[in-house]
């Protein structure tokens, strides 16, 4: 019987041991495209590689009718939330240093 992977360890090497093994199918490796690629990407978000070295992800927990007003108004002025996340935080710091 085969011990389950433990936490951190690959995800996928159950996949890589039963490779070859009865089913005669092969796994197939994940490769992304490059972001200019890929479907749906806008030309703002393909020409951001400057600023993805600034950025640092952030998880953080927002009202929700907050988050529906900012999804509206990103529609509204075609623009990315993060944009608008940044702006409005540097707004609010500005806003208290004075």
């Amino acid at each position: 019987m085969d011990k389950k992977p433990r936490l951190g360890s690959d995800p996928l090497s159950w996949i890589k041991k039963t490779k070859g093994k009865g089913t005669g199918k092969t796994a197939k490796k994940h490769t992304s495209k490059p972001v200019s690629q890929q479907a749906g990407k806008t030309a703002r978000q393909t020409n951001s590689k400057t600023k993805e070295e600034d950025t640092k992800k952030a998880t953080y927990y927002i009202d929700r009718k907050l988050i529906k007003s900012l999804k509206r108004l990103g529609i509204d002025t075609e623009r990315d939330l993060s944009s608008l996340v940044n702006e409005a935080i540097g707004d609010l710091i500005k806003k208290y240093k004075q």
